[in-house]
């Protein structure tokens, strides 16, 4: 399933497992981060969310939650960066591997509200895509902006 899954929500959500966690300064006074306004979801959509939910459950017992907008990434990475710190260096090399099989540009990032240094060690934090890419054979990848929430109240 992670193979066929190739988009950076389910990869990289499952390789940022968190391992501890280290409160710090940047941790926001609300543990709630309020959705993004304009997100929805769709059937495929719906479908590549379970899988990822599904997979991030049975490997960490975390909670996945999964939407996605047709506003630009740079829209999406300012909302979230309110609540929390932005750490686009982590999602640099799969988003460059995510742009050379895809043919195509990949944005990426991660917003983490636990004041934690990245998201392997987050239990809170949002990573952000553009465009989706769900699988490379056949090329299925939307022009949307895809949110992923993850969450590990343990």
């Amino acid at each position: 399933m992670i193979v066929r899954l190739t988009g950076l929500l389910l990869a990289a959500v499952c390789m940022a497992s968190p391992l501890s966690w280290n409160l710090g300064p940047a941790q926001k006074a609300s543990s709630e981060v309020p959705p993004y306004p304009r997100s929805r979801t769709e059937p495929w959509f719906e479908k590549y969310h379970k899988q990822a939910r599904d997979a991030i459950r049975q490997s960490t017992g975390a909670d996945l939650q999964m939407w996605m907008t047709d506003d630009s990434f740079e829209q999406v990475v300012t909302h979230y960066k309110a609540f929390g710190v932005e750490r686009i260096e982590f999602s640099k090399p799969l988003a460059a591997m995510l742009s050379e099989k895809s043919g195509r540009p990949v944005k990426a990032t991660y917003v983490i509200f636990d004041g934690s240094d990245g998201p392997v060690t987050s239990k809170r934090y949002v990573s952000i895509q553009r465009p989706v890419v769900v699988q490379y054979d056949p090329l299925e990848v939307h022009d949307v902006t895809a949110i992923a929430l993850y969450r590990l109240d343990k």
